[in-house]
């Protein structure tokens, strides 16, 4: 269930209740650019695709002179068109995966997978799509990431013992 304070967020970036946009365009994107698009993505493209969110963040604020701003994006084509092709974490997340979001200033993609859990580059972020929006805007800590490592994924030793050739 998403927060009050999710919603209202969510809200003034165009998201409202039973949204469903049409993500046929999406859909020809994805799949141009290797990706098999599944239920999961559709479903989230379909309810929170293309917003744009900006807040306004004082905690992160050092300079009373600037604002400093949090920008997330569902902008599908904005995320993924810079990588001219398929990036995923299919391999770690054992499971398909498409990046959906951009948080923390376009610095961090967030993946979902088949099962809709919510993957970075680091490793599971969130279980689903209420925790995955409200561990971004309500002031609470939903669940913690865990680590690839942390979920026994990581692959750092086997690379290593194959270029030591042990």
């Amino acid at each position: 269930m998403l927060f009050e304070e999710t919603k209202k967020i969510l809200e003034e970036a165009g998201w409202y209740e039973g949204r469903k946009i049409d993500i046929s365009e999406h859909i020809k994107f994805l799949e141009d650019m290797g990706y098999e698009v599944f239920d999961a993505v559709k479903k989230w493209l379909e309810e929170f695709g293309d917003l744009k969110i900006v807040l306004e963040d004082e905690l992160f604020d050092d300079d009373d002179d600037d604002d400093y701003t949090m920008e997330y994006s569902t902008c599908i084509k904005e995320i993924i068109g810079p990588y001219k092709k398929n990036i995923n974490q299919d391999k770690k997340a054992g499971e398909k995966t498409i990046p959906v979001a951009e948080i923390a200033n376009n610095e961090i993609l967030a993946y979902i997978g088949e099962s809709g859990e919510f993957y970075t580059y680091e490793g599971l972020l969130n279980s689903n799509t209420d925790n995955f929006w409200n561990s971004r805007f309500a002031n609470t800590r939903v669940e913690r990431p865990l680590t690839w490592i942390e979920l026994g994924k990581d692959d750092h030793l086997e690379r290593y013992l194959e270029k030591s050739g042990q």
